[in-house]
């Protein structure tokens, strides 16, 4: 059978670390062609010392609205 990427469910699983700096231009670069209702996208902020969790929350809120995302961040 051939499925087509509107038959299969996608998820991104993106594990930051200090990536203030890399983590909107990562997020900017998901493809805007990947389907809406089976593209999810999980962000795991590491523990980083730095805002990547404050600066991916800012871009989601205000910017992303392609795909549902989940963010997280480990103590």
């Amino acid at each position: 059978m051939n499925k087509t990427l509107q038959d299969t469910r996608t998820l991104i699983f993106i594990v930051a670390y200090e990536a203030a700096e890399t983590i909107v231009p990562v997020l900017e670069r998901i493809p805007e062609e990947l389907p809406a209702g089976s593209t999810e996208i999980l962000i795991i902020d590491d523990a980083s010392d730095d805002r990547t969790f404050e600066k991916a929350l800012a871009f989601i809120r205000n910017q992303y609205r392609r795909h549902p995302v989940t963010l997280l961040k480990n103590p």
